[in-house]
């Protein structure tokens, strides 16, 4: 269990006290720790940085074991990270754009978001195969319906909704 650090104002700072050489120092010399007291860790990043030395490689084991066995979630953390870091997307907006599947094929798998290049606008939830289909074409509808058009032609077959084979 870590102990508890203390801290104190001076002025108009902000002082925590390092719970390895038990100085205070300003925030700015501890890293960060989103859960602990004033959002910084208990050893200032001098002594955190004695501390890794004296321990790397026992850290990097404990950091490689917890990425082995956790591979999932981590996967899944960076996605949700990815898709509101890129897209501007929560994970319930997320979820309710890809509740139907890919909005072309409406396969479930391999689901990506879809935006527009030029305003960055989220255009909907498309499987990857789509996704880059698009892309390929250059979001281009006239390639697109050429593209349509010619398979119609070469393969004898209507396109579903518009005609007879």
């Amino acid at each position: 269990m870590s102990k508890r650090s203390e801290s104190r104002v001076v002025g108009d700072n902000i002082e925590k006290k390092c719970t390895a050489c038990n100085e205070f120092k300003a925030l700015h010399e501890f890293h960060q720790a989103a859960t602990s007291s004033y959002g910084v860790q208990n050893k200032c990043k001098e002594c955190y940085k004695k501390v890794y030395q004296e321990n790397r490689e026992e850290m990097l084991a404990k950091q490689r074991e917890y990425q082995q066995n956790n591979k999932e979630k981590i996967s899944a953390y960076n996605f949700k990270r990815h898709i509101r870091d890129r897209y501007g997307l929560s994970e319930e907006e997320y979820d309710a754009l890809s509740v139907n599947g890919c909005s072309i094929c409406g396969t479930h798998d391999d689901l990506a978001v879809d935006h527009d290049h030029t305003t960055t606008k989220v255009r909907g939830i498309l499987c990857r195969n789509c996704n880059r289909g698009l892309g390929i074409f250059k979001d281009n509808i006239y390639f697109l319906l050429r593209a349509a058009a010619y398979l119609e032609e070469k393969q004898g077959c209507a396109i579903p909704g518009i005609g007879p084979v």
